[in-house]
């Protein structure tokens, strides 16, 4: 049996088609096998369970004849691409939906592969245990834009961008007292009788740590004299 490859360009994708010639001998391709035979969908956040190299995998053919000098081994997969040549190449299946897709070996030249060739199969999976993108939450302090005197009372805001489900909020004064609020977005501040400054801090809690996400804010605010 022969095959002959023929590979029609378009605009935006590439056909290859495989003509069946028969009565032409050739030489077989005897083995065919994956590093492994399943894989995950590639997950969207770096450091978690699912990565892309569970959808790299090194491919090895062979044959138990002889190779001539102007043979080749040819890799033609259903989904995703072949990098390199030879009898060893990887298939990458990265950015490839779950499904089950196929990859034939067999031995020819000039994109016409005669003699048997070998089909195996590659399952990818979705990725139970991927979490879904994530953004961090911005996260500011806002206090009065004009002179805090000693003695007077003041506002802080907290600003945060992001989903609130689950987070607490908790405010520290160093240096002030903290007259009212601190479980939500704002806070009564009491400046000190002395000038100087003050730091006040919002932590925030329920993000997910694995995320690295900034977990607070911290301001300076300058009490002066009356």
């Amino acid at each position: 049996m022969k095959i002959l490859l023929k590979t029609f360009s378009y605009a935006v994708c590439v056909i290859t088609i495989l003509f069946l010639v028969n009565n032409v001998s050739g030489t077989d391709v005897d083995k065919l096998i994956l590093a492994k035979e399943a894989g995950y969908t590639v997950c969207p956040m770096k450091g978690h369970h699912c990565s892309k190299e569970e959808l790299i995998i090194k491919v090895s053919a062979a044959t138990d004849g002889v190779l001539k000098s102007d043979e080749r081994f040819y890799f033609i997969p259903s989904g995703g691409t072949v990098i390199g040549s030879g009898a060893d190449v990887v298939w990458d299946l990265s950015e490839a939906s779950p499904g089950k897709y196929s990859i034939t070996a067999g031995i020819g030249k000039n994109d016409i592969i005669s003699g048997k060739t070998i089909t195996r199969s590659f399952v990818v999976t979705e990725c139970s245990e991927c979490d879904p993108p994530h953004d961090c939450p911005n996260v500011a302090l806002l206090g009065p834009v004009s002179s805090i005197r000693v003695g007077q009372s003041f506002i802080v805001r907290g600003k945060f961008a992001g989903d609130l489900k689950g987070i607490t909020f908790k405010w520290k004064a160093e240096g002030a007292a903290i007259i009212d609020g601190g479980s939500n977005l704002q806070i009564l501040v009491k400046a000190p009788a002395k000038a100087g400054s003050i730091r006040i801090v919002l932590e925030v809690d329920g993000l997910d740590p694995s995320y690295n996400c900034v977990t607070g804010a911290t301001q300076i605010f300058t009490i002066e004299d009356r």
